[in-house]
């Protein structure tokens, strides 16, 4: 989280970084420029500019368009701003011809964006990659609607997905007829076929369906594309613990599935920090859901596809918070122990006056950390640490922990500023420029949580020890606005000497639903094959050793008999 405001380019150039590798002489100046361009304080305000940017501010926009700015035609070639622009922490480069700021705008828009119908149509095509045709009704529209089925259409379902036949059987069917009615484009795709591939789907072809013509040529009616299969057949994936020896019965949870798709799948692969790209992947899951309701499809995991839908509903509102929090975290008041404790921010401040541009995070000064922390420790802390921490905050000494730990939390409340808090704020914001980095601060309370992929433990069940200690951390309003009960963190954390605790740094953040399936370690393993040359040679060198030191054992153990009396087959 930038520390320090946003600020325009002045007159005063910064230098940069990698003078001698600069892309562009003028590598400053673009940074600055184009940063101050899609930073908060000026995007919020920029009613042209948010047009192209929608209203989370993360569309990607044409680097030509910004190019023709009066202030940026100054700057060419066009190759070598795109280089300088890489090296941008507000924007990012999307590919060739695109760029676009890298988190959703924490601010309230103060103008309404400038749209022009025509030019966002063009736009649409162009950031998405999409051809004219795939701008056409592909099934998955938010308002799209199939049904209600008239009564014949309803018994030829029940033909077609008879509950006496196996589920196996009628997922296979009911996942082909899907895609032969959707127009799938290079993203929705991508999401539907993960998300089959985790479901236990094995060899799932890119099916993209048949156009009418093509069907027309070729005399294929629609309900007759069932016989293009999608996959070749659907693996037991998720097995449950082996008795006796046997494989037991492997489960169907539908709602377990979308929770592991949207948890971890999808915040691993994909850019979840985008909004529009959550709504994408909770509304192909949604349709898929809704298509196996409406078509009956399997009538006894019906309350499992209801509660899918809701994860689906819950991702989309909680994902963007999440990404909120994962930005900001660990927060000022943490960021600033950190400084003084020799943790993860020691030394990270530049001054104003060094390379940085006003908009990038330069850490905090000492100075800052200690103003920081004295505010929290004012306003939460007990009057032993205070006179405990009147040495540090008034010298140069730094602050000293008792002991660290990498682990995992969850968020079990979340306790907004007191009024106490809030008037030792308002009291320091008489100050000129402490507004910067010093908000008003609450408490995020915490506890253990086992994270799945942890190192096993060899202890059994019964001498392992239950944590149930809890965790509370100084964390900024305007983050803890984002926090929901039940979300995850992996962090590591610090004790100081005086008895606080503090968030020293944040590995990665997980939403309340988060849960992880074997499903991904059984979907990557593959059966293997014949041994290749190099590996016989290796173990014909093993065998080899081996019985080398056999012979030699045999030796000494017989009191040292002639090597002769053995030949590789074996004891004449």
């Amino acid at each position: 989280m930038s520390l320090i405001t946003e600020t325009a380019p002045s007159s005063k150039v910064a230098t940069w970084t990698e003078s001698v590798h600069a892309p562009h002489p003028q590598a400053s100046e673009i940074l600055r420029q184009v940063d101050y361009y899609f930073s908060e304080e000026n995007l919020v305000s920029d009613p042209y500019l948010l047009g192209f940017t929608g209203k989370e501010g993360t569309n990607p926009v044409s680097l030509s368009l910004i190019m023709g700015f009066k202030k940026m035609k100054q700057f060419r070639p066009k190759t070598a701003v795109r280089e300088v622009l890489k090296h941008s922490t507000v924007v990012e480069v999307v590919d060739t011809g695109h760029i676009r700021r890298r988190y959703p705008l924490g601010r309230p828009l103060l103008v309404k964006p400038l749209i022009d119908v025509n030019r966002y149509k063009k736009a649409l095509a162009e950031n998405q990659h999409l051809t004219k045709g795939m701008l056409k009704p592909t099934g998955f529209e938010k308002n799209a609607v199939e049904g209600p089925i008239r009564p014949e259409e309803y018994e030829e379902d029940r033909k077609k997905y008879d509950p006496e036949e196996s589920f196996v059987t009628r997922i296979e069917l009911a996942v082909t007829n899907f895609c032969a009615r959707r127009k799938m484009h290079q993203g929705t795709r991508k999401i539907f076929t993960d998300l089959l591939h985790l479901g236990g789907f094995s060899n799932v072809h890119q099916f993209q369906g048949m156009s009418k013509k093509e069907q027309k040529r070729q005399g294929v009616e629609l309900d007759d594309i069932a016989d293009f299969k999608i996959c070749d057949e659907v693996e037991n994936a998720y097995y449950a613990e082996w008795e006796d020896g046997e494989k037991g019965d492997w489960v169907v949870d539908f709602e377990s599935l979308a929770k592991s798709f949207l948890s971890d799948v999808f915040l691993r692969e994909y850019p979840w920090y985008d909004e529009q790209q959550v709504k994408m992947a909770t509304m192909v899951l949604r349709n898929f859901y809704n298509y196996l309701l409406l078509h009956n499809v399997c009538p006894e995991y019906e309350d499992q596809l209801e509660a899918a839908r809701m994860i689906c509903d819950v991702a989309e509102t909680e994902l963007p918070k999440l990404a909120m929090v994962d930005q900001s975290l660990p927060g000022a008041f943490n960021s600033a122990c950190s400084t003084l404790c020799g943790g993860s921010y020691t030394d990270v401040h530049i001054s104003q006056d060094g390379w940085a541009s006003g908009c990038d995070n330069m850490g905090l000064s000492r100075q800052e950390a200690k103003v920081i922390i004295g505010v929290g420790v004012a306003a939460y802390g007990s009057r032993e640490q205070i006179e405990k921490l009147a040495p540090v905050l008034s010298g140069d000494a730094g602050l000293k922990y008792t002991s660290s730990h990498k682990l995992g939390l969850v968020v079990v409340n979340v306790e907004p500023p007191n009024d106490y808090a809030k008037a030792a704020y308002n009291q320091l914001r008489e100050h000129e420029g402490v507004d910067k980095y010093v908000h008003p601060m609450g408490k995020l309370h915490c506890k253990r949580w086992d994270m799945p992929f942890e190192p096993p433990t060899d202890l059994p069940k019964a001498a392992r020890v239950v944590d149930t200690a809890s965790f509370e951390f100084l964390v900024e309003e305007s983050t803890l606005q984002y926090c929901i009960p039940g979300m995850k963190i992996e962090a590591t954390i610090r004790e100081l000497d005086v008895g606080l605790q503090y968030i020293d740094s944040i590995e990665a953040t997980y939403p309340s639903f988060y849960t992880w399936l074997p499903n991904e370690v059984v979907g990557r393993w593959k059966e293997p094959g014949p041994p290749k040359t190099w590996m016989q040679r290796q173990q014909a060198q093993r065998d080899g050793k081996a019985l080398d030191q056999v012979r030699d054992s045999t030796s000494n153990h017989d009191g040292g008999q002639d090597d002769g009396e053995f030949s590789d087959g074996g004891p004449d």
